[in-house]
């Protein structure tokens, strides 16, 4: 699977620069964390990425096919997907159903035999409904298939968000915040589904402001302030880095 690939970047709101010159690769099959105080920039590069904001300078390539010019659907058709530090689930829809919402991307039928219940949409959907109970599994979800999103605990609907962002297929994978609201035994189950998901070749970018979470599961650390790279590096040298230490962390350890 190839790596994502920032070179350069930055963004410029009018006259304020949001994000400045950002170098930062996502390699797969490994967990990339990507941390910073609020107001740090790390949405901005997020939403450049996923083509929800436009370049003013650099480039983003996916191993060799550039991205940068690339609008958000045709982002995630390259192969690169992403969770929201809002949830956004159909609330209303089951589990199962807002799991399956993923599949679109590589969804074979048109949208005009899907609208219609044409028979190739038909046959596909027993397919796509299995897939997603496979994935439910797999999260520890599968006792809630059929409960409605919106009536989750706050800590599976981030789940479910997940869910449906894996069903994708993504080669790179970008979780805004995944365990926020979490407590630490959800936290710890779910950094372990983040290893499996590597271990199968995708790339994690993770934005989170839990660092022991991070520390844990990381072996590249990226870190943003006021939209410049300040460091970069293992969890235990992003941690000692004096830059680090004054900006994220307040001047102390």
């Amino acid at each position: 699977m190839p790596s994502l690939v920032l070179s350069n970047v930055s963004k410029r709101f009018g006259g304020l620069l949001a994000v400045s010159d950002v170098n930062m690769e996502v390699p797969p099959g490994q967990i990339t964390g990507l941390i910073g105080p609020n107001g740090a920039g790390k949405t901005t590069v997020v939403n450049m990425i996923t083509g929800l904001l436009k370049l003013t300078t650099g480039s983003v390539k996916l191993g060799e096919q550039d991205i940068t010019e690339a609008q958000a659907h045709e982002v995630a058709f390259a192969g690169v997907s992403r969770t929201f530090q809002n949830i956004r689930l159909l609330p209303e829809a089951t589990v199962l159903e807002n799991v399956v919402i993923g599949f679109h991307v590589h969804v074979k039928s048109s949208l005009f035999a899907q609208l219609v219940g044409l028979p190739s949409s038909l046959r596909e959907s027993p397919r796509l409904f299995e897939r997603g109970r496979q994935l439910l599994e797999r999260f520890g979800m599968s006792r809630y298939a059929d409960h409605p999103a919106g009536g989750l605990a706050y800590g599976h609907q981030r789940r479910v968000e997940m869910m449906r962002a894996v069903a994708t297929d993504p080669q790179i994978l970008l979780l805004d915040e995944p365990v926020a609201g979490m407590n630490d035994v959800e936290a710890t189950e779910l950094g372990q589904v983040f290893k499996e998901l590597t271990a199968s070749g995708i790339g994690l970018l993770l934005i989170e402001h839990n660092i022991r979470f991070v520390n844990q599961l990381c072996q590249q650390v990226y870190v943003l302030d006021s939209g410049a790279m300040i460091a970069s590096g293992s969890p235990q040298e992003v941690m000692h880095d004096p830059a680090v230490v004054a900006a994220y962390l307040g001047g102390k350890k």
